[in-house]
C-alpha cells in the first residue's frame, strides 16, 4: 500500500512537470542524454570554483609555524584554525544544500564566496591572537567556503546522467589544483609583504568564484522531471525528492547503511586531515623550511589532481567496479600513512610519500557524490551529499587538533601519523560491511540493476 502510494505521488510530481512545461511520454526521448554543451561549461565552472574558493580551506596550514613563533602557540591550539575551516566548510552541507531548494545554487554560492573573502580580508587587517584567528581565518571562511562548496557540486550532478562520474569527479579535482597552487602563492607572498598583507590580497581570490557562478545556470525542471521518470523506470523504486519536507530527512537518516557510510566518511577523513594539515609542519621540523615545505603540500596537490583524474576516467567505465576501487585505494593509503612517520631528514622520502598519498586520497572527492547517489538514489542525492559533507566535516573538525596534541605530547609527529593510518583503515573495515559484498557491485551494475545478486541499498523490489 505504501509503494503503491508513493507510485501514484511520483506520477503526479511528473504529469504537473509535463503539463507546466509542454513535455509528454509520446514527444519526450526518455533514453536521450540530458547533457548539452551548457553541461560542461558548468562542470568547468565548477572546477575552477573548487580551484579558487574551496582549495582556499587548505590555506591555514601554509601559516601553522608563523603563528606558533609568533604568538607563541602550541601547534594543538593553533590547527583549531585549520580544522574550523574545514571542518565548517564539510559540515554545513545539509543547511548548504536546502538553502539551495529556497534560493537556487547561484545566489548561495555567492554568498559564499563572499562570507570567505570577508574572514581573509579580517584576518589580515585585525587578528591580534591565535583565539580571534580562530574565527577570521577558521570560521568565517570555513561558513563561506561551506555554503559554495554543496552548490558547486550537486548542480554538476543534475546536469549530467551518462558522464556523471566523469564530470563530477573532474569539478572536484578542482581543489587538487587549488592545493598545488595554494601555498607556493601564500609562501612567496609572506616573503614578500609579509603575513599580514599576504591574506588582505589572498582575499580577492574566493571573490573570482562570483564571476564563474553566474555560468552556472539553474537545471531546467522539464530535465528533472525527466530524470525522475528515468530512474523510476531503470532502478524500480521510487524516490521522493523535496528537499523542503522534513520526512526526506527523516527517511534518509532511517538507513542503516547510509548511517554507516557516514561513519566510514568520519574516520577517513579524521586520518586524511591529520596528514593534510600538519604535511608542512612536519617537513619544517625535519629542517626544511620556506618553499620546499610549501612545495610538498603542491606535490600532495598535483599528485590527488593526478588521481582524481585517473579515477574519475575508471569510474565511468561500465565494468570498472567503484566500491572495489574506492576499497583498494584507501588500504593503500592508510598502510602507506604511519610510514612517513619513518622518514627522517630526507626530503626525497618526503616527495615519494606526498605523491603515493595524494594519488591514492584521490576517491575521497571523486567517489563521494556517486555513492550518495548509489544509497539514496538521485533525488535524494541533494540531501545525502550535504550529510555526507557533514560527517567528513566532524572528522576533519577532529583531525588536525588531535594530530597538534599528539605532537605537543610527544614532542614528535610519529604517533602522529600512525593514528592517521589507523583511522583511514578502520574506516574501510566499516565500508567492506556495506559495499563489498559480491563480485557485481551495485554501483557499476546499472546497465541490468534489477538482475543484480546482492544489494547494498534498501529498497523495494520493482514491480512487475
Amino acid at each position: 500500500m505504501e509503494d503503491r502510494r508513493q507510485e501514484t505521488v511520483m506520477e503526479e510530481e511528473e504529469s504537473r512537470a509535463a503539463s507546466v512545461f509542454g513535455i509528454n511520454d509520446d514527444d519526450a526521448d526518455e533514453d536521450a542524454s540530458i547533457e548539452t554543451a551548457r553541461s560542461w561549461v558548468v562542470m568547468v565552472s565548477a572546477f575552477l570554483v573548487q580551484a579558487i574558493l574551496i582549495a582556499s580551506t587548505y590555506l591555514p596550514s601554509s601559516y601553522y609555524i608563523i603563528f606558533h613563533e609568533e604568538y607563541e602557540t602550541g601547534l594543538g591550539m593553533v590547527s583549531w584554525i585549520g580544522a574550523m575551516n574545514s571542518s565548517l566548510f564539510l559540515f554545513i552541507g545539509p543547511l548548504s544544500s536546502t538553502l539551495c531548494e529556497w534560493f537556487g545554487s547561484r545566489m548561495v554560492l555567492i554568498t559564499g564566496a563572499l562570507v570567505a573573502s570577508m574572514g581573509m580580508l579580517i584576518s589580515g587587517f585585525a587578528a591580534r591572537s591565535v583565539p580571534v584567528l580562530i574565527v577570521t581565518m577558521g570560521v568565517i571562511p570555513g561558513l563561506g567556503i561551506g555554503l559554495a562548496f554543496t552548490p558547486s557540486v550537486i548542480i554538476v550532478g543534475y546536469y549530467f546522467d551518462k558522464h556523471r562520474i566523469l564530470a563530477t569527479g573532474f569539478a572536484m579535482s578542482g581543489i587538487s589544483a587549488g592545493i598545488f597552487f595554494y601555498p607556493p602563492i601564500a609562501q612567496w607572498l609572506i616573503e614578500i609583504v609579509g603575513w599580514r598583507s599576504s591574506l588582505v590580497i589572498m582575499a580577492g581570490f574566493p571573490l573570482q568564484a562570483i564571476y564563474l557562478a553566474m555560468l552556472m545556470k539553474p537545471v531546467k525542471a522539464k530535465v528533472m522531471a525527466k530524470l525522475m521518470r528515468r530512474e523510476r523506470k531503470q532502478k524500480g523504486y521510487v524516490t521522493q525528492a523535496n528537499q523542503k519536507d522534513i520526512r526526506a530527512h527523516i527517511e534518509i537518516l532511517q538507513k542503516k547503511k547510509f548511517l554507516v557510510l557516514l561513519l566510514v566518511y568520519l574516520l577517513v577523513t579524521f586520518g586524511i586531515s591529520a596528514v593534510f594539515y600538519h604535511m608542512i609542519a612536519f617537513a619544517q621540523t625535519q629542517g626544511f623550511k620556506g618553499q620546499e615545505a610549501s612545495m610538498l603540500f603542491s606535490t600532495i596537490g598535483i599528485a590527488n589532481l593526478g588521481g582524481r583524474l585517473f579515477y574519475s576516467a575508471i569510474g565511468q567505465h561500465p565494468k570498472v567496479p567503484v566500491n572495489w576501487a574506492h576499497f583498494v585505494s584507501f588500504v593503500i593509503a592508510g598502510l602507506v600513512t604511519p610510514m612517513c612517520a619513518l622518514i627522517q631528514g630526507s626530503y626525497a622520502g618526503f616527495i615519494i610519500f606526498a605523491i603515493i598519498f595524494g594519488f591514492f586520497v584521490a576517491p575521497h572527492g571523486v567517489y563521494m557524490p556517486d555513492l550518495a547517489e548509489q544509497f539514496l538514489g538521485l533525488y535524494h542525492f541533494g540531501i545525502g551529499f550535504g550529510y555526507i559533507a557533514m560527517m567528513a566535516g566532524v572528522g576533519t573538525l577532529a583531525g588536525p587538533p588531535a594530530a597538534g596534541f599528539i605532537y605537543d605530547s610527544t614532542g614528535s609527529y610519529r604517533w602522529t601519523f600512525v593514528t592517521g593510518g589507523v583511522s583511514i583503515l578502520l574506516g574501510m573495515v566499516a565500508f567492506a560491511a556495506i559495499a563489498i559484498r559480491c563480485n557485481d557491485l551495485p554501483c557499476r551494475a546499472r546497465e541490468k540493476p534489477n538482475e543484480m545478486e546482492c544489494e547494498t541499498i534498501d529498497r523495494p523490489a520493482a514491480k512487475p
